[in-house]
């Protein structure tokens, strides 16, 4: 999901990689290093693929970088609403 919120604003494809990179680095750093993971690698993706650092162009990066970022959540979303519609069924089942 993070690489597709960042698809969905325009991300080069060196910033998915990135975000996906950062993603991966940022489980050695705990619940911080998961959050900021795929935003930083997908910032900094973003700014090398475009070899500038003009104010619009962080901007932009800035932007695929939320993007990323609300991806993971959006995925985190689902998985839990996946989990607990299991959890769910499992106990409906059980009694019945």
């Amino acid at each position: 999901m993070s690489a597709a919120g960042a698809k969905k604003l325009g991300a080069s494809r060196l910033a998915t990689w990135c975000a996906l990179l950062g993603t991966v680095i940022g489980l050695f750093f705990g619940l911080p290093g998961v959050l900021a993971g795929p935003f930083i690698g997908a910032v900094a993706g973003e700014l090398i693929s475009r070899r500038s650092l003009k104010n619009q162009d962080i901007g932009a990066a800035t932007k695929v970088g939320i993007g990323t970022w609300l991806g993971l959540v959006a995925g985190t979303v689902m998985k839990l609403a996946l989990a607990f519609a299991m959890i769910g069924m499992f106990i409906l089942l059980w009694w019945l």
